[in-house]
């Protein structure tokens, strides 16, 4: 069994993309941790790469560089070795027993044609459900129409969200639960007692109704009758002035300047993508340092997407110490983490908000307490090389219990059964 990656260098979640990298776009690199701490079992990184291999826009502008050429450039860029890379490019070259890892932004391509690779491969196919939201039936049909064994996500969304369940009905087991993974700069370097006594908020906003790509979000905005994916971080920066006693708010527009929309010819097009990708979208979010703000603070607030998702940075701020308020939510409680001992809990509510943190901001003692054990449990669960390894480990083991893979046989995930 070999773990291998299907197009890394095209996806902006993964890495620093070669179109980010150009234009000089902050990449978030959420999963490059996952490439950089490989299986231990295996003597190099594997990557499959096919026609889809690339991130530059618009498509034709894509196809002047080789997917394989991009690869290379990617792994400069990403401060990886191609020494210790092996590419695959034939369906060929992947037995039945591997597993081929992918993100559901590789599923965004609407010509069936473009997936007849990958529809050809017969290994066991694990695909993350990042952003699942935007093109969510387009992501649900090419999964099906290149037989996805296994979805993985921060939180079991079969079991935990009504959204994907109906536009994924065809896909009847549990999701695989990755948790997030803190980054090395989120530690502690404020004493707790010199902290604000109030919290903060963190993260950015998205009205889907306000952008140019409105269209893509009709399966989210007619399930959930709204355009807003984080109504209790809008919420907090609708209302930052009139709570600001209690909360700062550090969140901000994924959009900071209006979109442009309008081209008539592909010169205008690639004008406006670039713009839209350098100007509009955020840039105060990313003009501080978030380490340091996590530091000046006893509590923070990192609303939730309304599809069930966490946000990132939930993990980076407990692990400088910053006690978390979050709702009592399975996407928590399934990966071992108590409310009102790792975290406080509230009822999803601004009044509610708002009582938890006067509440606290009374009962010193009891935050400091919920803050240490909030930090010592994501510090030693939710680390880079922790969750790659014990993410190997399962696939390991599964991929071993199957001498012929079993589709219906259930993936066990580690995450799930912390002990406290």
């Amino acid at each position: 069994m070999r773990i291998v990656f299907y197009n890394p260098q095209a996806s902006v979640v993964i890495g620093t993309t070669l179109y980010n990298w150009l234009l000089g776009i902050f990449s978030y690199n959420k999963y490059l941790y996952l490439i950089k701490n490989k299986p231990i079992y295996q003597d190099n990184l594997i990557f499959f790469i096919d026609s889809n291999g690339t991130s530059l826009l618009p498509k034709w502008l894509g196809k002047i560089v080789h997917p394989k050429i991009e690869l290379y450039f990617w792994l400069f860029i990403n401060h990886i070795s191609p020494f210790k890379v092996t590419i695959l490019t034939s369906p060929k070259d992947i037995s039945k027993n591997d597993i081929l890892i992918g993100f559901s932004v590789n599923l965004l391509d609407n010509s069936k044609s473009d997936l007849s690779t990958l529809s050809k491969i017969k290994c066991i196919k694990l695909f993350h459900l990042t952003h699942f939201i935007q093109n969510t039936t387009l992501i649900s049909e090419n999964a099906k129409r290149i037989k996805v064994n296994y979805f993985f996500a921060e939180n079991n969304l079969f079991k935990n969200s009504p959204y994907f369940r109906k536009y994924f009905n065809w896909y009847k087991k549990d999701v695989y639960t990755l948790p997030f993974a803190f980054r090395d700069q989120f530690k502690e370097t404020a004493p707790f007692s010199s902290r604000k006594n109030k919290a903060m908020a963190i993260g950015t906003v998205v009205d889907v109704g306000t952008t140019e790509s409105s269209n893509k979000f009709k399966h989210f905005t007619s399930f959930f009758k709204t355009t807003i994916i984080q109504p209790m971080r809008y919420s907090i920066y609708s209302e930052r002035q009139k709570n600001k006693l209690y909360i700062d708010s550090y969140i901000s527009e994924l959009y900071e300047n209006k979109q442009k929309t309008e081209s008539k010819t592909q010169i205008e097009r690639l004008s406006n993508a670039i713009f839209n990708a350098t100007k509009a979208t955020k840039r105060t979010y990313f003009s501080f340092s978030m380490t340091d703000i996590f530091n000046k603070y006893k509590m923070f607030v990192n609303g939730e997407e309304i599809s069930n998702l966490p946000g990132i940075g939930f993990v980076e701020g407990m692990a400088c110490g910053c006690a978390y308020i979050a709702q009592n939510d399975p996407m928590y409680t399934d990966i071992g983490l108590i409310p009102d001992k790792h975290y406080i809990s509230y009822d999803g509510t601004m009044t509610g908000l708002i009582n938890k943190i006067k509440q606290f901001q009374n009962n010193p003692m009891k935050l400091r307490e919920i803050s240490e054990s909030g930090r010592y449990f994501i510090r030693h669960h939710f680390s880079k090389v922790f969750i790659a390894n014990h993410f190997f480990e399962d696939l390991y083991h599964f991929s071993n219990s199957n001498v012929k893979p079993n589709t219906n046989q259930i993936l066990k995930c580690s995450f799930t059964q912390h002990e406290v």
